[in-house]
Order: structure tokens, then sequence, then C-alpha cells
């Protein structure tokens, strides 16, 4: 059996708390990287122990497969509801299936126990299952319970944890928010979303940022500079921007995928298990990878997908949150304004469920906080970007100054300190600046040069090892200055 962490436990005992109160709907609010499948697993397999019968409802096919994962570590005897499965057997007493699969079947196993993955998607064909066999007990699974009518079909809210405790916890990654230039949306009109929200009009969001053709090259050379040569996933308006984008990375040669839902699964598959390897860097998509996609690999993430939505932006910023070995943070490289419109993601906390008596807005269902805990500003102390007026690194108080800036040409750090570098490092940086010059026939006071852009200083009593390999973020760096360079021609 495998043992729960605390939070974990935590949930179960909260949900079941809740049972004995009368409650029968009960919706546990967790975040990316909670466990939330491991418990899921947990309920089913106590279930199944005493006798009774549980239906798993994922959204999405790819949710099915992990689903399955976790159940066999629980050695789970289930069938799975899908056309022609090998593992289809309705005699199990868990089955498995995906909510679009469900609306489609007249006739589903009966179930005394229904757990529902990503339930603030609220689907019609999901709650019309859940009101016509009300008896059962049900459980709903989301990192973001924000959508529109959600308290009426749920009765209670459940939130053992916050990501920023989990995070400190060190079950999640810390993440680093850069913040630069995004398309302009003063002026787009927005459009409903299903989940009961707007959002900016998806044909509006395009053409503005079709005639935005210095953003494609910005995010580039941004990347260049602060992604750290990572395993990335980017999000993009639209499928054509990601295409785009893609086509501008591998320009500067880098090695990046497009992906959307026209591919084929087994296509998508290997794309998924070739980023995954690291056989490529960059994964560029418009929205398939906002819910799901699970890659504890991945720690940089690119938002050039402006949204009004909390739900959208918390889902894409939990795609780099998860935790891997030699992961000690994440980056949020943010070319949408997304930080800024929502704050930072961790900070996010759902604390009520609509149930429409007053104007929706996604933001009411999250923790109220006051105008000053809210918002974004810069340490007098210690030059760190925060949310709110106390400092957590150096404990500096302020009070509000102004708002965060972001420039058109580098990003601008949101939050955490910038990295020290050693004077070792400072070594062997300004070496392989030297190194590139001569191999490439350049002067010497060209590595100087980029040496002082870089550290803002002139090398000095450094220990020079020109034997030493030109590491990738040197050159990362280098490749940034000649994307700058031919920019600024190319306005001249």
């Amino acid at each position: 059996m495998i043992n729960l962490y605390g939070h974990q436990q935590a949930a179960i005992e909260q949900i079941r708390a809740s049972f004995q109160a009368g409650n029968k709907r009960v919706l546990l609010a967790a975040p990316c990287g909670f466990g939330k499948t491991i418990v899921s697993a947990w309920m089913a397999k106590e279930a199944l122990s005493n006798g009774k019968r549980v239906l798993f409802a994922a959204d999405r096919v790819k949710l099915v497969d992990q689903t399955l994962s976790a159940f066999d570590k629980f050695g789970i005897d289930y069938g799975v509801i899908q056309a022609d499965h090998p593992l289809t057997d309705y005699s199990k007493p868990c089955q498995i299936a995906s909510i679009q699969t469900l609306g489609r079947r007249r006739n589903i196993p009966d179930y005394d126990l229904c757990i529902v993955d990503e339930c603030h998607t609220a689907y019609k064909s999901m709650t019309t299952i859940m009101d016509r066999r009300n008896v059962p007990k049900y459980v709903g699974l989301s990192a973001t319970p924000y959508s529109r009518g959600l308290g009426l079909i749920w009765q209670d809210l459940i939130t053992p944890i916050t990501t920023e405790k989990l995070i400190e916890q060190g079950f999640l990654t810390p993440i680093h928010y850069f913040g630069g230039r995004s398309v302009d949306v003063s002026k787009l009109k927005t459009k409903a979303l299903a989940t009961g929200g707007s959002d900016y009009d998806p044909n509006a969001l395009e053409a503005a940022t079709d005639a935005d053709t210095g953003l494609v090259g910005d995010i580039v050379r941004n990347w260049l500079e602060h992604g750290e040569n990572r395993q990335t996933i980017a999000f993009c308006p639209s499928i054509k921007q990601s295409k785009f984008l893609v086509d501008e990375f591998k320009r500067h040669g880098i090695d990046a995928r497009h992906i959307d839902g026209y591919d084929e699964e087994s296509t998508r598959r290997e794309i998924y298990q070739g980023h995954e390897s690291g056989e490529f860097k960059i994964l560029s998509c418009s929205k398939l990878l906002g819910v799901g996609y699970d890659s504890p690999n991945t720690s940089c993430l690119i938002d050039a997908r402006p949204t009004k939505s909390v739900i959208l932006y918390q889902q894409a910023a939990g795609r780099v949150i998860r935790s891997a070995p030699g992961k000690e943070y994440a980056i949020y490289l943010d070319h949408a304004g997304n930080v800024q419109r929502h704050g930072m993601s961790e900070l996010l906390v759902p604390e009520s469920l609509d149930n429409r008596e007053n104007t929706f807005s996604e933001r009411k269902q999250v923790k109220k906080e006051n105008p000053e805990e809210a918002a974004v500003n810069e340490c007098g102390s210690c030059g760190q970007i925060m949310q709110g007026l106390k400092c957590k690194s150096c404990g500096y108080e302020i009070h509000i100054t102004k708002a965060l800036e972001s420039t058109n040409e580098l990003l601008v750090r949101l939050t955490g300190k910038k990295k020290a570098f050693t004077q070792e490092e400072k070594s062997l940086w300004y070496s392989n600046l030297l190194k590139y010059a001569r191999q490439s026939g350049f002067k010497d006071g060209w590595a100087a040069y980029q040496y002082k852009s870089k550290f803002k200083c002139w090398p000095r009593k450094l220990q020079l090892d020109l034997k030493a390999p030109i590491q990738p973020e040197v050159v990362n760096y280098i490749a940034s200055r000649q994307i700058a360079y031919a920019r600024r021609r190319a306005k001249q």
C-alpha cells in the first residue's frame, strides 16, 4: 500500500467528515501537483474493500490513461468504459471512463461512489448523470473551482492546503516570475466561456497578436536570456501563432515543436514523450496543454496568451510547478500580462463556490485580499518583487509606491532574488566569451564588452580557463545579444 502525505490524508479525513455531516457532493480543491489521483485511488480502494462500487470520471481520454497508472499502483481491479478498450469489463466493481464517453452511454454500471476529475468544467452530461443518480456519494476534484454555478452542483468545498504551503513544505517548486511586453488587449472585445466567465475574443486576440510584429522576436530573445535552456512549454493565442513561434525558435537554432488537437493521438503521444525525454527544448500549443499535462521535467513556461480567466491562468502555471530531482525552481516568462492581471498563481486560494445569486466573476470565488496584500511591489531592502506589503525574504515592510514595470526589450524579474554569481562563475563566463570571440575572429574587447553588458562591470581579477567548454547559457546569451543588435539595425 502506498503511504499518503499529510495533506493527502487530511483531504480524505475532511471529505469523510463532510459525508458524515450529511453532504453527498463534496468538492476537493487541491493544487496541481497535490496528488489528487493518488487520493482518488486511496478512496476507491477503501470503498471497494467495504463492498462498494466505484466510478471514476476523467476529463478527456489522456487523463483516463493517467488514472489507470495510479490505480495500478494500488492494485485496484477495474474496467474501462471506452470504445474497443482492451480492459473493458462491466462486471468489475470499479469503472474508469472519460466524461465524454459517459455522456454518450445510455447504460452505465451502478456505483456507490463517483469521483469526478476536473469538475470545474461542469459538463452538462456529467451533471445530468449526477442528478439522475443522486443517491451515491460524489467527490469532485479541481485545482480551480471558480466556474459559474458550481455551488448548485456541489454542497461542500474542501481546501486542505494551499499551493503556497505545498511550496514551503517542498512538495511543489517555487516559481520565479518574469514580466515582459505583451500584446495590447485594452480595446479587445470579449466572449463568454463555458465556465461562466468571459475572455478575450479569440479572433480579436489573434488579429492583435498578428499586428504586433515584434512580439515573437522578443519572446525568443527573452527565452535565450532568461529561460536557462530549460525544457519549456508555451501557450499562444492561436494555433497559427504557436506555429509561428516554433518557426522563429527554429530559425535561431532552438529545437521546438507545435502540438494541437488536430494531431493524431499516436502523434501527440510521441511528441509528449520526446519533450519529456529532452529530445527537443520547446513544446508550443494554443490550449492543448492547459489541463492534465503532467511533465515534472518541464520547468519553464512561456505565456503569450492573455486571459481574463483565473482558471486558465492558474491551470497554465500549474504545468511547471511539479517537483523533480534537481528542479530548485520553475520559470514563468509572462508575455501576456497575466501575472499583473491576476497576481502570483500560488497565492490564489479557492474560498467559495458560485451559486448564481449575484453577478458572476471567477475572482469572487478566490480568497479575498486587501488591496495592499494583492498589490505587486518591489522590496526597498533586498530588491525582490513581492506581492503585498511585507517581503517574505527579508521581512522589510513597505508602502505601495509603484506598480510592476516591464520593458519592451528585456524581461523584468517579478519575484525572487536575482542570481548572485560567484567569482568562479564570472571567471568561467569571461573565459567562455573570450574563447568564443577568438573562435569567431572577434577582438578580445568584444568579450569584455559582452561581459560588461551582462554583469554591469568590466572583467577584472578573473582566473581564465580557455580550455573549458563554452556553456549553453553563454551561447544563448550571445544569441540574444545578436538578435537585439539585428533588431536595432533594422529600425535604423
